[in-house]
């Protein structure tokens, strides 16, 4: 240390020559190693975040609400016929009134609003009765929650509802138990197969 400082006033410069400092081979040979077993450390680390980064992500597209969990509520996920549609037709069949949901009340959370007619004459077809929260304009995101609690029946497009509006429905309906369907589409027909969820959940009831 008493050499370093003399040698530091000694240069007027206020740095020390380079001169001062030869390395030897070993240690030149000793730091290349050093460094390279850095690099390799590096890499290996950076690998492994990456994969973990990897995990994170399938991850959260799993509980992304494009691809719901069922454990609150089916999802209807065809576009065309499926097993709800006979469920649908097999209860049109057995009720001389067509299929029932007996003046139960729908509320649609999200969808085409172009397609609410539809939805309605759906709905009304079934002796229901259609509630409709587009989130547009007219609607309000705090007057879902009371609009929850009216309804008795919901149904919820998940590829057209807003992320918020999404939540409080999950939210709701996970810890009510009220009935609810997702579907993955908002066609008509989709709608329509998501409705047999509905009338085959209101007469098993």
């Amino acid at each position: 240390m008493k050499f370093l400082k003399k040698l530091a006033l000694a240069n007027t410069t206020g740095t020390i020559p380079h001169n001062h400092f030869t390395v030897s081979k070993p240690t030149d040979t000793f730091l290349s190693c050093c460094l390279r077993s850095l690099t390799q450390l590096s890499r290996a680390w950076k690998q492994s975040l990456d994969h973990a980064s990897s995990k994170i992500t399938s991850s959260r597209r799993r509980s992304d609400k494009s691809t719901p969990v069922a454990n609150w509520a089916p999802l209807v996920k065809a576009r065309y016929s499926t097993e709800a549609n006979k469920k649908y037709n097999q209860t049109s069949h057995q009720n001389n009134s067509g299929c029932r949901l007996a003046g139960r009340s729908v509320l649609c959370v999200g969808g085409r609003i172009k397609l609410y007619p539809e939805y309605n004459r759906l709905v009304k077809n079934c002796d229901g009765c259609f509630m409709g929260f587009h989130g547009g304009s007219h609607d309000y995101l705090e007057d879902l929650p009371q609009l929850l609690k009216q309804a008795d029946m919901i149904i919820c497009p998940v590829d057209c509802v807003n992320h918020e509006a999404f939540f409080t429905v999950k939210h709701y309906c996970k810890y009510s138990g009220k009935p609810c369907v997702l579907l993955a589409h908002s066609e008509v027909n989709t709608f329509e197969a998501g409705i047999g969820v509905l009338v085959a959940m209101a007469t098993s009831g």
